[in-house]
């Protein structure tokens, strides 16, 4: 791990060498074709991918919280290097794999992967911030990281389509290896962020040491917490919904006639929604506040997904754009929340957690939908949109009544850093 001494980190090459890090981790042309890759190449029906999605959220509910405390043990660095590893391997695996059980294999090394880098990037992005002072910044690089892995997402998505156009869909899968390689070179060039004393927060966590303790402590937070708890809940309900995006929308497509090189083009768009949404976050909810701000989010999100099915048209096509831009407009600010009430000490394990739940919720959300959508495409976005509401709004409720309305200070101390390091 390499930790560097207080006053020689510089907090601004780590933020950008992270943001290159998402875009490259996100630059998946893959998930421009992935369901019909396995629908049309692979033979399965929507009900078996439902199954492979349960499977990796499975795989990925297992590993989540124990892969967020091996970040706060051993770092960011070696952690994000693990995950541009497994995960690039899950991928050669997914587009070489010929029968459902190596398809089953893939998708555990894609969940693991994927694991590992889930929390790590917030936290860092935090404790590169407060180890200079800066960590009130972290709402706004949060929006811009969302952003860029967004945009990432969006160029793949493009470039996937227009390959499998021209060439053939397994191609598509190969290709998307090649930014993990970029990754891990890049993951090799960032430091960790100096440990600095931390001061003694209201949660009674404190710095640990082993792996044990990490979890331990992490637990005795959220049981502490009852905010905390809830707007994991919330967050989480919501990420379900990605559910319409990440699976449904293929079918949805497809359903409507529309080629397959056009889906990577038509999803452009929903993507910039969303790229625009989070680069704004920050001021959203420094007009609105966090608490009103999330409950329009949550009416705006789910009125979007329904409408996709209950609209019988080309038309409920809109309705990816609320979805895409109400989540990216709510997400760094939640993010901002959890970092602000948790000590550096436990935070990647803690942050681990909202993953972890997603990862349940599309355990269960994928398998349903994936049933659901081979009788009926819309009535699959009208149960997700109907599920979501009403867990959704419930954690809501409960969140207003547990939450303090304050805001705690940073975690970390600032490290001594000379101005001209402070802003690389």
């Amino acid at each position: 791990m390499t930790t560097p001494e207080p006053g020689t980190f510089a907090a601004g090459r780590n933020v950008r060498l992270l943001y290159a890090y998402s875009l490259c981790m996100q630059l998946q042309p893959h998930v421009a074709i992935w369901v019909v890759y396995l629908t049309g190449f692979r033979g399965l029906t929507l009900a078996q991918v439902g199954t492979l999605e349960a499977f990796f959220w499975t795989v990925s509910i297992v590993a989540e919280v124990p892969t967020g405390a091996f970040s706060d043990r051993f770092g960011r660095r070696v952690t994000f290097l693990v995950a541009s590893v497994i995960e690039g391997l899950g991928i050669l695996a997914f587009a070489l794999a010929s029968s459902f059980p190596l398809l089953l294999l893939s998708y555990a090394l894609w969940s693991l992967g994927l694991a590992f880098g889930s929390g790590s990037a917030s936290a860092f992005l935090y404790d590169s911030l407060a180890a200079v002072g800066r960590a009130a910044e972290y709402v706004r690089h949060q929006g811009r990281l969302s952003a860029i892995g967004r945009g990432g997402f969006l160029v793949g998505g493009i470039v996937g389509g227009l390959i499998a156009g021209a060439t053939t869909m397994q191609l598509v899968i190969l290709v998307g290896v090649v930014p993990y390689l970029a990754a891990i070179a890049l993951a090799l060039r960032m430091t960790d962020p100096p440990r600095a004393r931390e001061e003694a927060r209201a949660d009674g966590s404190a710095a640990t040491h082993s792996y044990r303790d990490t979890l331990a402590t992490a637990v005795g937070v959220l049981r502490r917490d009852a905010a905390i708890r809830w707007i994991i809940v919330v967050t989480v309900s919501l990420d379900a919904l990605l559910v319409a995006d990440w699976l449904l929308m293929q079918p949805y497509l497809e359903s409507h006639h529309i080629p397959v090189a056009w889906f990577g083009i038509l999803a452009a768009p929903v993507r910039l929604a969303g790229i625009g949404s989070a680069l704004l976050a920050h001021r959203y909810v420094a007009l609105v506040g966090l608490r009103r701000g999330l409950g329009a989010m949550l009416l705006v999100i789910t009125a979007g997904v329904a409408a996709i099915g209950v609209i019988d048209s080309r038309a409920s096509f809109a309705g990816y754009f609320l979805l895409a831009g109400g989540l990216g407009l709510i997400d760094p600010s939640i993010m901002g929340y959890l970092n602000d009430r948790v000590s550096r000490s436990v935070r990647a394990t803690v942050l681990s957690v909202p993953p972890l739940g997603t990862a349940i919720a599309f355990a269960i959300a994928g398998a349903t939908a994936g049933v659901l959508a081979d009788a009926s495409l819309r009535l699959a976005f009208v149960a997700l949109a109907t599920g979501v509401v009403v867990i959704a709004g419930g954690a809501y409720a409960l969140w207003l009544r547990a939450d303090d309305g304050t805001r705690p200070a940073p975690a970390i101390e600032p490290a001594r850093v000379p101005e001209r390091l402070a802003d690389r």
